[in-house]
Formats: C-alpha cells, structure tokens, sequence
C-alpha cells in the first residue's frame, strides 16, 4: 500500500509538474491538493 501510494504521488507530482506551464496547472495543482 504504502509503495502504491508513493508511486501515485510521484506520478501525480510529474504530472502536475507537467501542467503548471499552462493555464489549466493551477486548477490542476488545487484538484491534486484537495484529493491529497
């Protein structure tokens, strides 16, 4: 479970990383932290 959840986060955060160029990485990064 734990690994899952560390791999989810990594991925999350590239991901997030990957949108914060654009408009659309803030609403992102505030969907992400809120399911977080």
């Amino acid at each position: 479970m734990k690994r899952n959840n560390i791999i989810m986060a990594l991925t999350l955060t590239s991901l997030a990383l990957l949108f914060s160029e654009t408009e659309c990485g803030c609403h992102v990064m505030e969907t992400i932290k809120e399911k977080m």
